[in-house]
C-alpha cells in the first residue's frame, strides 16, 4: 500500500476544510498519519472481503514480502481495482470527517 498516495489525498485541503489550520504542524502530521492508518485498514478490509480464502492467504503473504506495486498488480489480475477502492475510502473518510465537523460546529 502506498502511504504517500494516501497522505497526499488526505492532505488536500482536509486540514483547511475541518478548520484545523491553526493546529501546530506536528499535530497536523500526527492527524494525517492516523487518518492514513485508518484508510489503509479500511481499504485492506475491503480487499480481503473481495478475495477468496485462498487468495486472501496468498495476498497476506505477499503484503509481507513483496513491494506494494506487486501486490496491486496481483490484485488487478484478479479484477480488484485497488486504486479505486483506496480513493473511494479516502473520499468516504473525508465526508465522514466533514459531517462530524459540521455537527460540532452546529452545537
Amino acid at each position: 500500500m502506498d502511504d504517500t498516495k494516501i497522505k497526499q489525498a488526505l492532505e488536500s485541503n482536509l486540514i483547511e476544510e475541518l478548520g484545523l489550520v491553526s493546529l501546530p504542524e506536528d499535530q497536523k502530521l500526527r492527524l494525517i498519519d492516523s487518518l492514513t492508518e485508518l484508510v489503509g485498514a479500511r481499504t485492506m478490509a475491503r480487499v480481503a472481503e473481495a478475495l477468496s480464502d485462498t487468495d486472501g492467504e496468498q495476498f497476506a503473504k505477499m503484503v509481507e514480502t513483496s513491494a506494494p506495486e506487486e501486490g496491486v498488480a496481483w490484485l488487478q489480475a484478479r479484477g480488484i481495482k485497488f486504486d479505486e477502492i483506496l480513493i473511494e475510502e479516502i473520499g468516504l473518510l473525508k465526508q465522514e470527517l466533514r459531517d462530524r465537523a459540521q455537527k460540532i460546529d452546529g452545537m
